[in-house]
């Protein structure tokens, strides 16, 4: 650690991409149109749809029906009607004629698929954007997944376009070892049960090299206060500590802060009394890893 111290699909499974904003598929139900013509046919005769799209069956001018060929659709049953409209809630494949016209071919078959599912949800939530560490960086990232008709098989998290591994267990996370000083975009991307995919809003972090800090204005006024600045790198994390005697590793963490501007200020109110001091021994400021 760098250191300072010294003594003292569908018809709308859409994928939309956008910068700061997470990946998302868009599933809504369809309008399908079927036609009379030309001739005695129903056109297109071979339709397939979704569970909860609506088809509407025109040209009929009250001289055709759009009659199942058996349950549970009906259709638009047996009667004749200038027009039919439907919509489908029943998985299967529904063969339908028109009762007048079926011995000339008048006959269609619709296909109605299960409803497509709904994609999992990603979010990173460690670091956060904006984040600076010190090269070579070890960062551990948390994400959130989930979904709300199955379940997250797993999540792959990435720097930029590099994988940086796969996590399969929730609470997910990973953690990535020395990364170089640089600009990063973390993404995580979510697989439920049904091979959809969400990728997460991307976390933007910076890797920096520390430069250690620099302590100075050390004073000890007539106010009861000790206190000195140290010199900071914007974004960076920094720990001033207190060790009583160098003969000893026991450093005591005082404060921890992220640097806001190039320069940060320590201060301390000492013990009352007619001889007040800073507790005595050796102060130092590291970057925090």
């Amino acid at each position: 650690m760098k250191a300072s111290q010294f003594l003292v699909p569908r018809a709308a499974l859409c994928a939309l991409i956008a910068s700061g904003s997470a990946l998302a598929l868009s599933l809504s139900a369809a309008n399908f149109s079927v036609s009379v013509g030309p001739g005695l046919a129903f056109n297109p005769s071979s339709l397939t749809i979704q569970v909860g799209d609506t088809v509407t069956w025109s040209g009929l001018v009250s001289f055709h029906t759009v009659t199942s060929d058996s349950a549970p659709e009906v259709f638009c049953g047996t009667a004749r009607a200038a027009t039919c409209t439907k919509t489908f809630t029943t998985p299967g494949v529904f063969p339908y004629h028109c009762i007048p016209h079926e011995s000339f071919g008048m006959k269609g078959t619709l296909t109605v698929k299960p409803a497509a599912g709904k994609p999992p949800t990603a979010q990173i939530t460690n670091p956060v954007d904006g984040d600076v560490f010190p090269a070579p960086a070890s960062v551990h990232i948390d994400a959130t997944a989930g979904d709300t008709d199955g379940k997250v098989t797993q999540v792959e998290f990435f720097a930029d376009a590099k994988s940086l591994g796969v996590d399969g267990t929730s609470p997910f996370g990973i953690d990535s070892s020395a990364l170089s000083d640089g600009h990063y975009t973390l993404t995580a991307r979510a697989t439920d049960n049904s091979s959809l995919i969400t990728t997460s809003a991307p976390v933007k972090i910076t890797v920096v090299i520390a430069q250690a800090p620099l302590m100075s204005k050390v004073d000890l006024n007539g106010l009861g206060v000790f206190s000195f600045d140290y010199s900071t790198q914007m974004g960076l994390r920094y720990i001033v500590q207190l060790n009583s005697a160098l003969s000893t590793d026991k450093w005591t963490s005082l404060e921890t802060n992220k640097a806001v501007a190039t320069v940060s200020h320590f201060s301390r109110l000492l013990t009352p009394g007619p001889l007040a001091m800073p507790p005595e021994g050796y102060y130092r400021v590291l970057v925090h890893p």
